[in-house]
């Protein structure tokens, strides 16, 4: 009896430890983040729903002033950093990490899920910002 192609790849066993880690640290990220996030929805309705602010009066003023822009990062870092704490937190990938995997693929996984972790943010530049939004720390000449 033969292997499928699939399971007989010499990338097979990556994928699978890639997944498994995925599946664990997504997972932890995930019960944090879901409060964050529907909290963040419901007060971005609240404040930019119907005839409320503008994403670019928000944005403008964080590019505009250094200590309002500061706070505005202090205040999101204050509501992610119990999802990347939940992300790094060795209890629940313990026995992933007896296994033979190389370090960078863990990493590689777990940097993946933070971006997704930041796509509020992202959003929220996006939209103040538009196409041309870059990091809240670049200043943009008009």
């Amino acid at each position: 009896m033969s292997l499928p192609a699939s399971a007989s790849s010499p990338r097979a066993p990556v994928a699978a430890f890639a997944r498994a880690w995925a599946r664990v640290v997504g997972a932890a990220a995930l019960r944090r983040a879901v409060p964050v996030w529907t909290g963040v929805m419901v007060l971005a309705a609240v404040v930019f729903g119907g005839t409320g602010m503008a994403p670019r009066a928000l944005t403008a003023g964080a590019l505009g002033s250094w200590r309002f822009g500061a706070g505005l990062a202090a205040t999101w870092l204050v509501l992610v950093v119990p999802v990347g704490r939940a992300m790094l937190e060795p209890a629940p990938t313990a026995w992933l990490r007896a296994l033979p995997a190389p370090r960078w693929q863990r990493w590689a996984v777990t940097a993946a899920i933070a971006v997704v972790v930041q796509l509020p943010w992202a959003v929220l530049w996006l939209a103040g910002e538009g196409r041309a939004a870059r990091s809240p720390w670049s200043r943009r000449r008009r």
